[in-house]
């Protein structure tokens, strides 16, 4: 299960074991369900790339696709990825860490070329990626019990 945020106070969720994502409203008064996509995967990877476009992977199957909010796929980006966690950032990148070889990627959403991809003695085996409102990378990793911190500049 992987959770994205979708708008400023909306999260997509995946739920990998019964093909489906959902789209949940948070408000003051709590959390409700706005929609559910069923899907044709089980994706375990989620991040928006518009408030109508989700970027989605599978830990199951290499690629990622971009499917709508019915959860039809517009694109697909094969590659030999196989993405545990996603994230968007402001300057339209996608973050991921890659289940394939415990990597962290970076892949140009425009035309689909990866940035770079980083395998990094420190970090072992890294899941969850968050970006922050000051352009660090934060990625966790779960064989260290840890959260690695990566600055604007890439300095690990």
């Amino acid at each position: 299960m992987d959770i994205g945020s979708q708008a400023s106070w909306d999260l997509c969720v995946t739920l990998p074991l019964i093909n489906k994502i959902s789209i949940l409203g948070v408000t003051p008064n709590g959390v409700n369900i706005k929609t559910s996509i069923k899907t044709t995967k089980q994706y375990t990877a989620i991040a928006a790339v518009t408030t109508q476009t989700l970027a989605v992977g599978s830990m199951f199957c290499v690629g990622i696709d971009f499917i709508d909010l019915s959860g039809r796929i517009l694109r697909q980006l094969n590659s030999t990825l196989s993405p545990w966690s996603m994230v968007t950032t402001p300057d339209e990148f996608l973050m991921m860490s890659a289940l394939t070889d415990n990597s962290v990627v970076k892949l140009n959403l425009e035309d689909k070329m990866i940035v770079f991809r980083r395998k990094v003695n420190q970090i072992q085996d890294p899941r969850g990626v968050a970006y922050t409102m000051d352009g660090c990378l934060i990625v966790a990793d779960i064989s260290m019990s840890t959260l690695h911190l990566i600055g604007p500049d890439g300095i690990w």
